[in-house]
């Protein structure tokens, strides 16, 4: 079992939508993170909370990737807009989308950069990468105590059934399983009672409205 606390921030760190959308539906509120829509394989999370963020969303670094999704290639993770695709300077509110987008995310990291005012917070992620993975992830561990104490923070990390790391919880390291991963083309469809269950093994204070009971 996890520690059995109550959290007062439940925070996505990825490494997609998905659970930022089963945060939604559990909480019954909507409320923003940098992580939440974005899309970010380990090595981009580590990349980006060692530089505290530093260097996003400069123009040149832009590039187009698919859809409505675009690749930020100083870490190279992907973001959701509403450029004109493919080609940015066809979009003749470039610009001032662009400025609305950095508003927003220098806003989201301000939050974090924030979290230890807050109380206590529980980070998600969720991956089916399995090379190195405990090292990777305590590494991501040690680098959040720079933005929140230990003791005030914990880390869950979601992962396939059959790739689990049983055994391995660490200090404020949680493995947990998940039945099956979201579809890469629709994020909503996670598995509800998996993540039902790492909620209410990690709660909100504010109380959560699970499926399964």
């Amino acid at each position: 079992m996890g520690c059995e606390r109550m959290y007062d921030n439940y925070v996505s760190l990825g490494n997609n939508c998905e659970i930022a959308f089963q945060m939604r539906r559990v909480r019954g509120v909507h409320k923003g993170g940098f992580f939440n829509w974005n899309i970010t394989n380990l090595d981009v999370l580590i990349a980006i909370l060692q530089n505290d963020f530093a260097g996003l969303l400069q123009e040149h670094n832009i590039v187009h990737f698919q859809s409505d999704l675009f690749r930020d290639l100083q870490y190279r993770h992907c973001f959701h807009a509403d450029f004109s695709t493919p080609d940015l300077n066809a979009d003749g509110k470039f610009q001032e989308k662009l400025e609305n987008l950095r508003s927003k995310t220098y806003h989201f990291i301000h939050s974090f950069r924030t979290l230890k005012d807050s109380g206590r917070t529980v980070f998600f992620y969720k991956t089916h990468e399995t090379e190195n993975l405990l090292d990777r992830i305590v590494t991501v561990r040690d680098i959040l105590t720079s933005y929140v104490p230990y003791g005030q923070f914990d880390l869950v990390v979601a992962q396939p059934v059959e790739q689990l790391l049983k055994g391995q919880d660490r200090q404020n390291i949680y493995f947990r399983p998940l039945a099956r991963l979201a579809p890469g083309n629709d994020a909503t469809d996670g598995h509800v009672r998996s993540w039902d269950i790492i909620f209410r093994e990690f709660p909100h204070r504010e109380g959560i409205t699970a499926a399964f009971w």
